[in-house]
């Protein structure tokens, strides 16, 4: 029974790439986890809500009694220590990336019109990295969810996403669009990237998609007819919002069903592109591109993209990044543009020079 009136969230979801326990670096991660804290505190402009959840009066007044104690044991932060990267690895080497993105190429046709494919790039420190990550997270005015989560083990999944899922508002809904993308750093890469019938195709095929997944469970949607240029740090991306209505009986948790993954992180179609990553792809994805928010009622939430992000462990940081591979993909650009995305991670969160 829930006794509240405010819209704040009920409680935190987050998940891996397939929902399935992760693997590798991922072990502590048991798929899908939904969370409903104990204690919870929302900023919104100058209000700070502090809201305490509980099955009975005891459990709240253990609440307060332990939100009292973090209050008592606050100290002045102290200066955060830049992360010391001193070993650098691929998890797939540019040549062995390139060479997929070739064979993946070859392969596309009828029942597979594209396929996101992702590496990660690994980093061994000579100190945590997770005071420093925390602390660029809450100072950047960087566009985006900045989020931090763990799923009960060690590591701690963070980053600064510019990508929405969906969210939904009773009978309004709103999703993303973001596919296509330029390094800020070439010259005319906004142009280019407009005119570009590679990364038009690309995008169109995520609009087509989400277009798709969501058709059973909406009454009216609403698409603009040109995409527009995201300007981020370093990075240009082709972006459209959708809107419309829902239908009575669609909650939250069916619109994030239908249309993870879309075309942006998994491919299409979308079931081709689910089996041909679940049989083809070594890289554990873990949490990378999957869904993560926050759930305030059966027809109201916000579902985020994990992506521009990493993982921490440790003194280890595993970045994760994919590029989307259409038939016009030529296997350097694609490789490319995952390394642009990683740099802008490495700078952004670890504070590492590119």
């Amino acid at each position: 029974r829930v006794e509240r009136d405010d819209d704040l969230p009920l409680c935190w979801f987050s998940s891996t790439f397939d929902h399935q326990p992760g693997r590798s670096h991922w072990s502590d991660w048991p798929g899908l986890k939904v969370i409903v804290p104990q204690i919870l505190v929302a900023q919104r402009h100058d209000q700070i809500d502090v809201v305490f959840h509980g099955q009975s009066l005891e459990d709240l007044a253990e609440s307060e009694r332990l939100f009292d104690h973090f209050l008592g044991n606050v100290k002045p932060c102290s200066p955060v220590d830049a992360f010391s990267s001193v070993k650098r690895l691929w998890s797939e080497s540019p040549d062995d990336f390139e060479q997929r993105v070739a064979r993946v190429t070859e392969q596309l046709g009828k029942d597979l019109h594209k396929v996101v494919l992702a590496n990660c790039c690994h980093h061994q420190g000579r100190n945590s990295p997770l005071e420093g990550v925390l602390d660029n997270l809450m100072s950047s005015e960087r566009y985006g969810v900045h989020f931090a989560c763990t799923q009960g083990g060690e590591s701690v999944f963070a980053g600064c996403t510019p990508e929405t899922l969906v969210q939904q508002d009773g009978s309004q809904w709103s999703a993303h669009v973001l596919a296509g993308t330029r390094r800020r750093s070439q010259v005319g890469a906004k142009d280019e990237l407009l005119s570009s019938a590679k990364d038009r195709r690309e995008h169109e095929l995520v609009a087509t998609g989400m277009i798709e997944s969501l058709d059973p469970w909406v009454d009216t949607l609403e698409v603009p007819s040109e995409p527009k240029v995201r300007s981020l740090d370093h990075l240009y991306h082709l972006e459209r919002h959708l809107q419309g209505r829902v239908r009575s009986s669609t909650g939250f948790l069916d619109l994030v069903g239908a249309l993870h993954p879309t075309a942006a992180l998994g491919g299409y179609p979308q079931a081709s592109a689910v089996t041909y990553l679940r049989d083809c792809e070594t890289l554990e994805r873990g949490g990378f591109g999957a869904p993560f928010g926050w759930i305030s009622g059966v027809q109201q939430g916000h579902a985020a993209v994990a992506i521009r992000s990493a993982l921490l462990r440790g003194n280890a940081v595993s970045i994760f990044a994919g590029a989307g591979v259409v038939a016009q993909s030529d296997p350097q650009t694609e490789h490319a543009e995952v390394a642009a995305k990683i740099a802008s991670i490495e700078t952004e969160l670890l504070g590492l020079n590119s």
